[in-house]
């Protein structure tokens, strides 16, 4: 799916116009069975999207995206306690399998707050997350001044999700996130084109954050040296690329 019709999906959605949102992906070339699902489900249509959800599964079975897919679009869709059952699903895939610390983590956050909505209590799924997730480190995907215009221009959902800041802004952001995590995690430079390819091979939004977050691990686990450590020392130039002194940029 191109650009241009991402965008119109995004925009379709964002106005709760599910079922043309729907009917644009499935007239798009690729595989868009995913995204279809998921506005099928801010649809209110489950019954349809069912059939949908278990054919990703069954097609790949060591997969907690799908699971968690369907879990975030119930969360979206402002039905936690109905998004509590997948995302464990997908939790406790991702612990079996070994996925990625930072998917997991976003996986483990989403029922967190599915759990919180809900008043419902956690499981032993939640406290083996919690222990797994505090001895790991994640990664953090960040993109140059260069991509991040890129990636605003071409993807709403990114856009949204930055809001109204400039590069310097988002840095800035990303390393006070970062400054909030319980390990120090690797930051990985990301291209806007590695991410497109990615998320069209598989189906997904390439500007959800969960998607940079996947790509970001999947680089890291291939090439060691696509992850740095964070944060430079405060005399060291900062690592967003402006220049400056990390104390006197992202570091003040």
């Amino acid at each position: 799916m191109n650009d241009e019709l991402e965008a119109r999906v995004d925009a379709l959605e964002e106005e709760g116009r599910f079922d043309e949102a729907i009917e644009v992906l499935r007239a798009a070339d690729g595989d868009q069975r995913a995204q279809i699902a998921w506005m099928l489900v801010r649809a209110g249509r489950d019954a349809e999207a069912a059939p949908v959800w278990a054919e990703l599964r069954a097609e790949r079975p060591d997969d907690p995206g799908f699971p968690y897919l369907e879990g975030s679009a119930l969360l979206e869709a402002q039905r936690p306690g109905e998004a509590l059952g997948p995302l464990e699903e997908a939790l406790a895939m991702a612990l079996r399998v070994g996925s990625n610390v930072t998917v997991a983590r976003q996986i483990a956050d989403d029922r967190t707050e599915a759990l919180r909505a809900a008043g419902a209590p956690p499981t032993e799924v939640d406290r083996a997350a919690r222990d797994a997730l505090s001895r790991s480190a994640a990664v953090a995907p960040w993109f140059s001044q260069a991509s991040f215009a890129q990636a605003v221009e071409r993807w709403p959902a990114f856009a949204a999700e930055v809001g109204d800041v400039d590069h310097a802004g988002y840095s800035l952001a990303l390393d006070r996130r970062m400054r909030g995590t319980a390990r120090r995690p690797r930051l990985v430079e990301l291209s806007v084109d590695e991410v497109a390819a990615w998320a069209s091979e598989r189906g997904w939004e390439p500007g959800w954050g969960v998607t940079q977050d996947q790509v970001a691990a999947e680089a890291v686990a291939a090439d060691a040296a696509r992850g740095r450590s964070w944060p430079p020392g405060r005399n060291e130039p900062c690592w967003c690329g402006s220049g400056a002194k990390y104390k006197r940029c992202c570091g003040a």
